[in-house]
């Protein structure tokens, strides 16, 4: 639960993927090359690297598809650039962004134009960073993040987060607005799945899990955080995009409690549900919003199956022990989990026609369905 200002700027350091040949910030000022430099020819050098460096740039290298020599050489461009032009490299950024969102998000170059409502881009000013550039407005930002749930300040290159560090919205003490929330958007016509994502790579989770129930302590903890996918229609196309929420502590019995609360209620109304596992580093990425989500859920297939966790089998699942309690409190609201209109978020799911004024609900006002 722990928050974090996301006051980035363009005065920090971009990530290799983000935009190699573009900016590199915190560069010494440096003198610029006379003409007479500028027309001698290259020269080949020799460079080592320490171990651990050279790894990293092999794996770089190998994640952009080039040589890790062109990776050095780009590098070693892009601080040219910044140093001699960095309003420039500014502007190369924001297009390489732009063009980054689409790509990520499984949107062809082609059909960028008939996702935009607001002003007008042609195909052949996507050809060009000098074209593009002119071609932007703030507006056109804003849309694009609307779409894609992200920052329009990070398309701009005024923060290095596309989601905010504390996610979208919360889900700890909150389950009964995440059911309402999880009811609009299926009623709203959106393909909706519930993702429990757990900072662990290892092949003894459940074990692990079980184990965490048993210690309350920090010194163990285990993270773990939920993601919503949400496939929606835009100019007739489908586009795969993500509510990220925060993080929490599966040791800490209240949050354990409402993350089962959230996963009895996807049982109960036939939302789809599943769980993820993934490497500490890329758990950080996605929760403390350092990448769009695709770069790292779209690409992942190390699951776990939380409905487990809901059996009432003593022997198949390994938290029974306080699968009672769980029952209880989705009735009681005994967990300070704020669930006390669950009833009414069920209603909409599986009668949606009994419920008082669907169009309301649907827009955010629940106050007919509870009056």
């Amino acid at each position: 639960m722990n928050q974090k200002g996301s006051g980035d700027t363009m005065t920090n350091k971009l990530t290799l993927k983000d935009r190699i040949y573009t900016l590199i910030s915190g560069v010494p000022p440096t003198p610029k090359l006379t003409e007479k430099e500028l027309d001698e020819l290259p020269r080949g050098i020799t460079i080592r690297f320490k171990p651990q460096v050279r790894k990293f740039l092999e794996h770089q290298a190998s994640h952009l598809g080039c040589s890790m020599q062109d990776l050095v050489s780009m590098t070693m461009t892009s601080v040219m650039k910044a140093t001699d032009n960095p309003a420039a490299s500014e502007l190369e950024l924001t297009c390489s962004r732009f063009r980054r969102c689409f790509e990520v998000y499984g949107i062809n170059t082609f059909d960028i134009p008939e996702f935009l409502n607001t002003g007008e881009l042609s195909r052949s000013q996507l050809m060009e960073d000098q074209n593009l550039i002119d071609a932007l407005t703030d507006d056109m930002f804003k849309e694009i993040a609307t779409i894609l749930n992200i920052e329009s300040n990070w398309i701009k290159g005024i923060t290095e987060r596309p989601i905010p560090y504390n996610g979208h919205y919360r889900w700890y003490k909150r389950i009964g607005g995440m059911a309402y929330q999880l009811a609009r958007y299926r009623m709203s016509g959106e393909k909706i799945r519930v993702l429990f994502i757990v900072d662990y790579d290892n092949s003894q989770l459940e074990t692990d899990m079980a184990k965490a129930t048993e210690d309350d302590s920090t010194s163990e903890k285990l993270n773990i955080g939920v993601a919503i996918s949400r496939v929606i229609d835009v100019s007739g196309k489908e586009c795969e995009i993500y509510d990220v929420l925060e993080s929490g502590r599966w040791n800490y019995w209240k949050c354990r409690y409402h993350l089962k609360l959230l996963m009895m209620f996807c049982q109960k109304t036939g939302i789809d549900f599943t769980g993820i596992r993934l490497n500490h580093q890329e758990y950080t990425q996605l929760f403390e919003g350092e990448k769009l989500p695709p770069e790292i859920l779209s690409r992942t297939n190390n699951n776990w199956y939380p409905d487990l966790l809901l059996l009432d089998d003593e022997e198949i699942n390994p938290e029974f022990s306080e699968l009672k309690d769980i029952k209880a409190s989705y009735y009681r609201d005994e967990s300070e989990a704020s669930i006390g209109d669950i009833h009414i978020h069920e209603k909409a799911l599986r009668k949606p026609w009994d419920l008082v004024d669907r169009k309301a609900y649907i827009e955010g006002n629940m106050f007919k369905e509870v009056n």
